[in-house]
């Protein structure tokens, strides 16, 4: 069968799904060729080596494997076998029910035949169901989540930190959602004097080749990209992805141009303001510079904060209010604060005048404009992905794209 008639096939059992560079001819670990494939299971070509790259990699003797979206594409195609085996299997018992009736027994293979095991039909098409369906499942979960770190209930390990703190790790609750993905609660207890915490980490598909706290195919739930934490945590999500941005513009001036609009000033006046406003609450701090907060210089490093959280507008229809979002990003509801502050802070208004600060903050409409581009631009790039979108971020595109 051509590679194009068997993708098809494939989408139209809905045991893959089209996306864009989901298909690559492997070398080895080198990649040949890299396709996209469309919803109607075309598939285009999006990368290609060479053809003299293409010539030597042959020369190499290794075979050339396809792989979809990190597993081989073989995988796919013997849950392909099974399920039309399974149909095969029911359209031989219908032929059966034709001639035998329900209460006569029949054999079950060769083998049972001959030790005197027969059963009727009922048992027999519950059996295969039952049998079929699991092989099915085992079959999907193994090519699906790809090589997972295995965990129980009171799995305990170390996990060492980027800044290399180490934490000991304990499973403390596995839940199963319907599609067979989890969720599992861990919790750190960290071998310094810091206070333990919890983490949910989410082993859906999409996390097939991410690591989380040692666990390979997890990812944190406030931060995985399948359907289900996503529902949960997309203006999360978003507005983390541009708060990054306008962090590197504020500390390092990069792009800070294209984010003034929003910030609302200078960069020079944003830092006057922000260092004004840490002196008067740290008066130590009189000589220190935004970039020697932000490093750490003063003992510890200053984290710039919303004074009304992001969390206030992330949930529901509330994501969708462009002038909230360019008063949450203005730099007048932003402030430094140490992380012991910031962790103390979490997601809440503090003081009940700070609302009344935040909406004397007037949106303008080049603010906005940064807004709606960043939005759009996340939504953009998860379709992109080949993943889903939410209708909220629909009712988004359809209001101002």
């Amino acid at each position: 069968m051509k590679l194009k008639d068997l993708i098809k096939d494939l989408i139209g059992e809905n045991i893959i799904n089209g996306g864009i560079g989901v298909l690559e001819l492997r070398y080895g670990n080198c990649v040949a060729v890299k396709l996209d494939i469309t919803r109607q299971g075309d598939l285009k070509i999006r990368h290609r080596k060479t053809r003299e790259e293409h010539k030597l990699l042959q020369s190499t003797g290794l075979k050339g494997t396809y792989f979809y979206e990190a597993n081989p594409l073989s995988q796919y195609v013997e849950i392909y076998r099974t399920e039309l085996d399974l149909k095969i299997l029911k359209l031989e018992q219908k032929r059966l029910s034709r001639v035998v009736k329900n209460s006569n027994p029949i054999p079950v293979g060769m083998a049972a035949h001959a030790n005197g095991f027969f059963m009727t039909l009922d048992e027999f098409d519950n059996l295969g169901k039952e049998t079929t369906e699991k092989a099915l499942r085992d079959l999907k979960m193994q090519a699906s989540q790809g090589e997972k770190t295995p965990i129980e209930v009171g799995s305990v390990w170390n996990h060492v930190s980027n800044k290399g703190a180490v934490s000991s790790v304990t499973v403390k609750q596995i839940r199963t959602r319907d599609d067979g993905s989890h969720l599992v609660n861990l919790l750190l207890n960290p071998l310094s004097t810091k206070k333990p915490r919890t983490r949910t980490v989410c082993d859906s598909k999409v996390n097939q080749s991410k690591t989380s706290y040692e666990l390979k195919g997890y990812a944190q739930e406030a931060s995985c990209e399948c359907n289900h934490c996503y529902d949960k945590y997309m203006g999360r999500q978003w507005s983390n992805n541009l708060r990054e941005k306008l962090k590197t513009a504020i500390l390092y001036g990069t792009k800070y141009k294209k984010y003034e609009p929003l910030l609302g000033a200078s960069r020079d006046v944003l830092i006057d303001h922000l260092m004004k406003d840490l002196r008067n609450r740290h008066p130590n701090c009189e000589s220190l510079t935004i970039e020697d907060a932000a490093n750490g210089k003063h003992s510890v490093k200053f984290q710039i904060d919303e004074i009304i959280p992001r969390a206030e507008f992330q949930k529901s229809v509330n994501v969708n209010k462009v002038d909230e979002w360019t008063r949450v990003f203005n730099f007048k509801n932003i402030q430094l604060l140490t992380p012991t502050d910031n962790y103390e802070k979490g997601g809440h208004v503090q003081r009940p005048e700070d609302w009344v600060a935040f909406y004397k903050i007037l949106p303008t409409e080049s603010a906005e404009r940064v807004i709606i581009e960043s939005r759009l631009s996340w939504i953009e790039r998860r379709v992109k992905k080949g993943l889903d979108i939410l209708d909220v971020e629909r009712e988004f595109c359809e209001i101002y794209k």
